[in-house]
């Protein structure tokens, strides 16, 4: 059914634990959320898993990486308006049809610097209402230039926020930006550089954390959630937070107090995920997601090589995440991921689901024996399959130029790039990748593909070593740049964008000129093809298709 919508409009928005906002331009809110009503036919009634009907007294919103910044605020500033705007469109047409709070999970701007604080604020004042709860916790962004003061200025949040929204408990927890000593200096490494954190701050503690979660226990039980947010995943639970992974920082100190809570409902960003990947929502002692990052929601793949992915150039204009979370009277919980790029909801990515909406349904957040999202769900005997007449579209070798940037100089190098277009294989939980090979069929060699990887100081990047060992270096003014090629490259399956594609099209890095592994003219070539899915199973027969090479 459609329905209009007739707010009651207020000059005054009072935040539940975290005093007042500035006024805000509510009528324009009313007015897009009026418009965009008119544009969309939701059904009021909702249903849970088992068809039964469903009716919430809480709803929520959760988003994390919204970087706004003065180098794209035109899109992010307008998606942070769209994310109020459709999350009212959407709670109006239900039968319970409030919107009673937006959690951000950190890194809400690019550098903490007071431009990017002041318009991140004029984004939700101006569309925030009165019945809804603004809470927002500070991550490793907003300390580039920013400090803690900044981010209770501009958010009305304190570090630590513990707010009873209808009867149920959340839990924010911002972190600090570098390890500090006793004095509150940055612990430096051995080569001087102060060592990221993703530690909280010590006006939320684990000590603090541990006594909001006792509270909540006593309050409403141990089988009704209590939400919590902190930013940086824990280590070993959602996509792409396995220990040793390229850039991550895992927030360690949560583990050993949040395993004794199987109730908690653990949101964290960071990783930029897509929300719609089957992992990105898993329950080990106890559950643990992603809300959906607003900016570059395509870090589509965790395999162990990732270095060596390609990604298509237009995730962030048509995938941008959030959640839309309901909870009903006795716990039970609906997950509604919704595209804030496109304004509509996702759909499943599994081939046979692919039409269907994407909800995930949480049972009884502390009974594991509901537990749907456990990893038991990876049946390694259901590999990807390639259809009968499955095959490559197209094949082109251009060429292209590779830009090194840094120290406000340029590196340019010209190569070879191969633009490749074919169909995708077939998975009950989606593909996340293809490992493509490419084959002269005369000497058995494998083409090899440029990759790049900038010196990175983190004593977590587990592969430095091999990079700096096996590759070549570029200086560009003090900055060290390194470069390998491989004999392989991954192709990102496009899954974040539903419903799911069924032809993929990528245009490689480059590919190498080194002698004897580069394109001949006139030599005819193997291309392979291994569809990996979501699960990381491989496919048992690869995609091959033979082209000659015409330079």
């Amino acid at each position: 059914m459609r329905r209009k919508i007739s707010l009651a409009l207020s000059s005054v928005l009072c935040l539940v634990l975290a005093g007042c906002s500035a006024t805000g331009a509510l009528g324009e809110t009313a007015k897009r959320t009026n418009d965009y009503i008119e544009e969309k036919t939701t059904q009021a009634t909702a249903y849970y898993m088992d068809g039964s009907e469903f009716t919430p007294v809480l709803r929520f919103v959760a988003v994390g990486d919204t970087h706004v910044t003065e180098t794209y605020t035109a899109q992010n500033r307008k998606r942070v308006e769209n994310l109020f705007t459709d999350a009212y469109a959407y709670s109006r047409t239900q039968e319970y049809d409030k919107l009673d709070a937006v959690v951000v999970v950190g890194d809400y701007v690019e550098y903490g610097k007071a431009d990017e604080y002041q318009q991140f604020m004029e984004s939700w004042q101006k569309n925030i209402l009165p019945e809804t709860t603004f809470l927002c916790l500070q991550a490793g962004h907003e300390l580039i230039h920013g400090t803690r003061n900044d981010h209770k200025m501009y958010t009305a949040n304190d570090m630590g926020m513990h707010a009873v929204l209808n009867g149920y408990h959340f839990i924010t927890v911002s972190n600090v930006r570098y390890q500090i000593d006793e004095d509150g200096n940055p612990i430096l490494d051995k080569n001087g550089e102060p060592i990221y954190s993703e530690s909280p701050d010590p006006e939320c503690d684990m000590e603090w954390v541990k006594e909001s979660l006792d509270k909540a226990v006593a309050d409403t039980g141990e089988m009704k959630p209590i939400f919590t947010f902190h930013h940086h995943p824990i280590e070993d639970t959602i996509l792409g937070s396995q220990s040793g992974a390229p850039g991550w920082n895992s927030a360690t100190e949560f583990t050993e107090v949040f395993k004794h809570y199987p109730n908690i409902v653990d949101f964290s960003a960071h990783l930029h995920d897509p929300v719609v990947h089957p992992r990105s929502i898993m329950q080990h002692d106890f559950t643990t997601l992603t809300p959906g990052a607003l900016t570059y929601s395509c870090q589509i793949t965790d395999v162990a090589d990732r270095n060596y992915l390609t990604m298509q150039g237009e995730g962030n204009a048509t995938s941008s995440g959030m959640s839309i979370v309901e909870v009903d009277a006795q716990g039970r919980i609906r997950i509604l991921p919704y595209n804030l790029a496109l304004r509509e909801f996702y759909n499943e990515i599994g081939y046979g689901n692919e039409n269907k909406q994407l909800i995930r349904y949480i049972e009884c957040a502390g009974d594991k024996s509901t537990w749907l999202y456990t990893k038991d769900r990876n049946d390694t005997t259901d590999l990807p399959v390639w259809a009968n007449d499955a095959t490559v579209h197209k094949i082109a070798v251009e060429d292209t130029r590779v830009v090194y940037a840094g120290g406000g100089a340029y590196y340019y190098e010209d190569r070879k790039r191969l633009v490749l277009t074919f169909d995708s294989a077939l998975d009950k939980d989606g593909i996340e990748c293809y490992r493509l090979q490419i084959v002269n069929k005369t000497t058995g060699k494998p083409v090899e593909f440029y990759n790049t990887s900038t010196k990175i100081r983190s004593p977590l990047r587990t592969d430095f070593a091999n990079i700096q060992e096996n590759s070549t270096r570029v200086n560009v003014n003090g900055t060290e740049y390194y470069y390998t090629d491989r004999n392989y490259i991954y192709i990102g399956s496009e899954y974040y964008m539903t419903p799911i594609r069924y032809v993929v099209t990528e245009d490689t890095a480059g590919i190498s000129l080194k002698d004897g592994y580069n394109l001949v003219n006139g030599q005819t070539y193997t291309i392979e093809l291994t569809a990996i899915d979501t699960w990381h199973n491989e496919s048992a027969t690869k995609l091959t298709y033979d082209f000659t090479y015409n330079a």
